[in-house]
């Protein structure tokens, strides 16, 4: 089955370890779209630029492929958004130079989604910290109302509690999946954003660097044409 005019869905799934373990590392109609979408978006327009063909080492990995061979289950080559790759004759570091500057689909977009339930009890253990430390004339130290604390000091430590979950998400995200970024994320501004309310969402633009040299010195490329999300939850 061809994906694009130099690429096929066989090379794209080829592996060793499966025919040796006889591993079934058939992908579904989702991974084959995905797989479609990097050699359209990333492969072909690679192989165009230097006018050789672009050997795929490794492709799609089925979960009970990934299990065997070490890797996680929710990897991206299991979701057909990864390749490793080398193009004979070419150094990597000029393949990875190419892809970097020329393939627009390398950029991300990140949404991090933050609720009350994310940041509420630092922020009412740092406002209870600041009613024992609070000097404010007519009240003994100590026992200023918690609501004119809340209303002095409140809205301050909640987006400063924010911000520094914005931080801890992102650095989290670019951890898990391996990313390396050019420069540090930017946010995208949001002419109706508003401090009011207890739910928060913000978008950052990322120039993602998807590549790493692996050990047998192929290239590691991943792809993903749809946004990011990170959702902080309770249990996070």
């Amino acid at each position: 089955m061809d994906l694009s005019r130099h690429f096929t869905l066989e090379e794209m799934t080829k592996s060793m370890t499966a025919t040796r373990k006889g591993i079934d590392n058939t992908p579904g109609p989702g991974e084959i779209k995905n797989l479609g979408d990097l050699c359209y978006e990333v492969l072909e327009p690679l192989r165009a630029h230097f006018d050789k063909p672009v050997t795929i080492t490794s492709g799609y990995r089925s979960e009970a492929l990934c299990e065997a061979i070490g890797s996680k289950k929710t990897s991206q080559h299991a979701k057909g958004q990864a390749v490793d790759l080398e193009i004979f004759g070419v150094p990597n570091i000029q393949v990875a130079y190419w892809l970097e500057n020329n393939v627009d689909a390398l950029n991300a977009v990140v949404k991090v989604e933050i609720s009350a339930a994310d940041y509420q009890e630092n922020v009412e253990k740092i406002l209870q910290d600041y009613r024992k430390k609070a000097d404010i004339p007519g009240f003994r130290k100590g026992q200023v109302p918690m609501g004119m604390v809340k209303k002095q000091y409140g809205k301050s430590v909640m987006i400063d509690e924010v911000n520094k979950l914005l931080q801890e998400s992102l650095n989290k995200f670019l951890v898990e999946e391996k990313l390396d970024v050019l420069g540090n994320p930017l946010p995208k501004m949001k002419e109706n954003f508003s401090w009011e309310g207890d739910q928060f969402s913000f978008e950052f633009d990322m120039v993602a660097v998807l590549i790493e040299y692996c050990s047998h010195r192929s290239i590691f490329v991943r792809f993903n044409n749809d946004q990011a999300k990170i959702k902080k939850k309770n249990d996070c």
